[in-house]
């Protein structure tokens, strides 16, 4: 299987990290716990007049940081599940919308952690495609990618509807009941591999 990879609060621990940044920066009182969509963190750092130029400029910034990298962390479970679908013949693919000023510093983490091995590409967002998931569905379609593994209902819903199976991992941001049949909400890692082991087996 071609497989596509989100990295921030799929392979890694972001959200809290980048909330607590924005709270001390913008002035907002984000909640980790209860931020009920993708997008909604953008709209309270706007309703307190900065631009989207200051907002994402800060967020650029802020990840091209010496510190940010050195210390963010993968989540359980991930290193050892991206070696056995390496093993097995599936192709990978880390898909993100990070702005690609960051990418330099995304593939030294990855590298330093042992990951780059196991991966055919790590993919940023070149010309941040506004909305931003035309960026995922593009490379996706381009890589013709199987399974997606995404935290976003933003990018996940429309990738869906692109005929991509979905895996959501399960995070505040996507509590939406109602979700399409090609996508399959995951707790961590270890469920993500039982489903792809299963979804292997199963023909369109």
């Amino acid at each position: 299987m071609r497989i596509g990879i989100d990295i921030d609060d799929v392979i890694a621990k972001t959200g809290q990290i980048f909330y607590q940044k924005i709270n001390e920066r913008f002035g907002t009182k984000v909640d980790f716990t209860k931020v009920p969509y993708y997008s909604w963190v953008d709209e309270q750092v706007f309703k307190k007049g900065y631009s989207a130029d200051e907002f994402y400029g800060f967020l650029n910034e802020f990840q091209t940081s010496s510190p940010y990298h050195e210390t963010l962390v993968l989540r359980r479970g991930f290193k050892e599940i991206v070696k056995k679908f390496y093993k097995k013949g599936h192709i990978i693919y880390l898909i993100s919308n990070r702005h690609v000023l960051i990418l330099p510093y995304t593939t030294v983490w990855l590298k330093n952690l042992g990951i780059l091995p196991y991966v055919s590409g790590v993919l940023h967002n070149s010309y941040m495609v506004k909305p931003f998931s035309q960026f995922k569905i593009r490379e996706a379609k381009r890589l013709k990618i199987d399974i997606f593994l995404e935290d976003a209902l933003d990018y996940a819903l429309p990738l869906a509807k692109n005929k991509i199976k979905v895996l959501l991992f399960d995070r505040p941001w996507n509590q939406k009941q109602d979700l399409p049949r090609n996508i399959y909400r995951v707790d961590d890692w270890e469920q993500a591999e039982k489903i792809i082991k299963k979804l292997e087996t199963v023909k369109d």
